[in-house]
């Protein structure tokens, strides 16, 4: 039998705004070796495509999470997402928070699961 499996991690979105907390989030698979490798022989020169890499490798990862979107009636109302929705999640983020979470999905340090 062939050994499967994904690994995926929580993306705190806590901060990025004055009302955003710990309830704000990401879930993401991570990167693995073998995409490592594909990615690390891609050459890119230009910016702006190594930008829209970056931005394609993180949707193509996300699995879901919440956020605060613009309520109707005003305020913010916590919404969570789908693998579906992360294009359009990702559309309305700084890209200096979308390369933290592409540099956390090809990071290789863990920290302790049991840990608080």
């Amino acid at each position: 039998m062939a050994i499967s499996f994904k690994l995926t991690r929580k993306f705190s979105l806590a901060g990025i705004a004055d009302e955003w907390d710990e309830q704000c989030f990401i879930r993401y698979n991570t990167i693995t070796v073998a995409e490592r490798r594909e990615l690390a022989q891609e050459k890119i020169v230009d910016d702006s495509k190594a930008t829209q890499r970056i931005v394609d490798v993180v949707t193509s990862h996300i699995v879901g999470g919440q956020v605060y979107s613009q309520a109707d009636a005003g305020g913010l109302a916590l919404v969570k997402f789908t693998s579906e929705d992360a294009v359009t999640v990702l559309d309305l983020l700084p890209m200096g928070i979308i390369e933290r979470i592409y540099d956390a999905m090809n990071s290789s340090e863990y920290s302790d699961p049991k840990a608080s």
